[in-house]
């Protein structure tokens, strides 16, 4: 028996801490931009960023931005409602990893197996989950979510296969998930 896995994702404009974004201990973090691009000897406090909204905090107590964990069982059906509320830019998600066999149209890539969703549109990706169990992720695509901006829009999705028990599980999993997920 299968059932469908329902999420919506509230693409929208936000700023993060730079720290949330680019943590002080990488490398990236002292060398870019440039010194001869910096207008001041620090960064930002503050990015630009485009995401579906969601703040997770790690064991050490700092913030991660990425996307929602999505858990499903093999056969399951998926349905992810995208709303772009980004003024600039198009865009669509794409399921890394997945074949999409006579599913094409939901693939998410951008100018090959479909248009970007318009600014203030809406679209619901509705498909079966025929993939061999393990660990994939989704991410979007766009023609530009512009250059100051980070596109966090990525996540994991991982299919279970479908066994007796795996629909308790998977509801324990969705849930302790989501009890640790914070909106901005």
């Amino acid at each position: 028996m299968s059932t469908s896995r329902d999420y919506v994702f509230d693409v929208k404009a936000l700023y993060a801490p730079l720290t949330t974004t680019l943590p002080p201990f990488t490398s990236i973090h002292n060398t870019w931009p440039p010194q001869q691009l910096r207008k001041h000897k620090e960064l930002p406090s503050y990015v630009s960023i485009a995401t579906a909204g969601f703040l997770t905090h790690n064991s050490s107590g700092s913030n991660v931005l990425m996307g929602e964990p999505i858990h499903v069982i093999q056969g399951d059906s998926l349905r992810v409602t995208l709303k772009n509320s980004l003024p600039g830019t198009g865009l669509s998600l794409h399921w890394h990893g997945f074949e999409m066999e006579g599913q094409l149209e939901y693939d998410g890539v951008v100018g090959i197996t479909q248009c970007p969703l318009s600014p203030f549109e809406e679209m619901t990706y509705n498909f079966t989950v025929n993939e061999t169990p393990g660990t994939y992720w989704y991410h979007s695509h766009s023609g530009s979510i512009g250059v100051d901006a980070i596109n966090v829009i990525k996540g994991p999705l991982i299919v279970h296969p479908r066994s007796i028990g795996s629909e308790a599980m998977l509801d324990s999993i969705t849930a302790a998930v989501n009890g640790s997920m914070n909106l901005f």
